[in-house]
């Protein structure tokens, strides 16, 4: 999983930095390049990315309840 981010996340640098230089040197296709690459950003790269930093994650630890909101008042009055 860590090289396929590695490999997508390449991919899209690479084309943002190829759009970037098309549009420099006024080639009519650069915007879409930057924008494959936006949507790549978007669409792939952030789903697997937030899947794989996640995935063995409970997400009980990060939900506040009343029991957690509890202790955040009491921690702040002292």
């Amino acid at each position: 999983m860590k090289l396929f981010l590695k490999i997508i996340t390449l991919i899209i640098f690479l084309m943002l930095c190829i759009g970037f230089y098309f549009q420099y040197i006024e080639k009519p296709f650069a915007d879409k390049i930057i924008g494959i690459a936006v949507l790549m950003i978007i669409l792939i790269l952030l789903p697997v990315f937030l899947y794989a930093r996640l995935r063995n994650k409970n997400m009980k630890d990060y939900l506040l309840t009343d029991e957690k909101w509890k202790e955040m008042k009491e921690n702040l009055k002292k």
